[in-house]
């Protein structure tokens, strides 16, 4: 436990690409109780201008000749000059004691760890299921342990979790989102662990084993709250869709290979979930078009 009457500096990582969200999630910091020593805000050039008259006062703007969530990101921990970072997605506002709640509770648990936020919305983290392959899903599901909540045994990181609920009480987590999440600059991972170009997807996932391989615990904070505007993965073009897939294989199958999973049970989960989203992405383009 670190000393009660300690106050870190905090700064905060903001990667964008020139959200229009962006300025309530920015609202939302300056509101806090507790209150960041600088906000950056780290945006692809070409999408600069869209903020070229943001003139708010601890607010810098970082421009980057790359796109990319997770290599916007590191360039924004690169700069960042506070004893504690808080990476954060530009389409999440703070409650105004969210912050302070994640320092009393980061400060409480010590230096090797990382700490989130419960979310008033949750869409994001969910993954659509048909009725009559969710149970079926679900037995290669919990071949992985099926929930994020259990962090006692070993986590085994070749198939899809199955319960996104948030704890009631601080608790160690197996995963965690990487929206809003607390760290001690000393344990950033500046490395692009996520090489891919375009959308990324499970980036968190990837992110949250290479945190828990340096020995950092994930904890969820649940008094500290945070809303998101969510969403769903649906898609309804065929372009957009598989290039979903193709990014879940990508990601999973890695994840699965680096921390020495079993590809059979990945494979099978795979088949199934793949199967899985293109009967709800028919259903979904065949509604659409019905419409009309």
């Amino acid at each position: 436990m670190i000393k009660s009457y300690y106050k870190p500096s905090l700064s905060v990582v903001v990667a964008s690409i020139g959200e229009a969200e962006l300025i309530n999630t920015v609202k939302s910091l300056q509101l806090s109780t507790f209150k960041p020593s600088e906000i950056i805000i780290v945006i692809p050039k070409k999408f600069a201008q869209r903020f070229s008259q943001l003139k708010i006062k601890n607010v810098k703007v970082l421009e980057t000749k790359f796109a990319g969530q997770v290599q916007q990101r590191i360039a924004g921990f690169k700069m960042s000059s506070g004893q504690l970072v808080l990476q954060l997605d530009s389409d999440i506002t703070l409650s105004k004691e969210c912050l302070r709640k994640l320092v009393e509770v980061i400060k409480i648990e010590g230096h090797d760890v990382a700490v989130a936020p419960s979310y008033l919305s949750a869409n994001s983290l969910e993954t659509q299921h048909t009725s009559k392959l969710k149970k079926l899903l679900g037995l290669f599901i919990n071949f992985g342990e099926g929930s994020i909540k259990v962090s006692i045994n070993s986590f085994t990181w070749d198939a899809w979790y199955n319960n996104f609920e948030w704890p009631r009480k601080t608790s160690e987590m197996n995963y965690l989102n990487g929206g809003c999440l607390l760290h001690w600059k000393k344990n950033l991972i500046l490395d692009n662990y996520y090489p891919y170009k375009g959308k990324a997807y499970g980036e968190d996932l990837l992110h949250s084993f290479l945190l828990r391989k340096k020995g950092i615990r994930l904890i969820c904070a649940p008094s500290a709250k945070a809303e998101t505007l969510g969403g769903t993965y649906e898609f309804y073009d065929f372009k957009s869709f598989f290039d979903f897939i193709k990014r879940t294989y990508t990601y999973k199958y890695r994840l699965t290979k680096i921390s020495k999973g079993k590809l059979i049970r990945f494979y099978l989960w795979f088949f199934l979930f793949f199967f899985n989203q293109s009967v709800v992405f028919l259903k979904n383009t065949l509604r659409k078009l019905t419409q009309y």
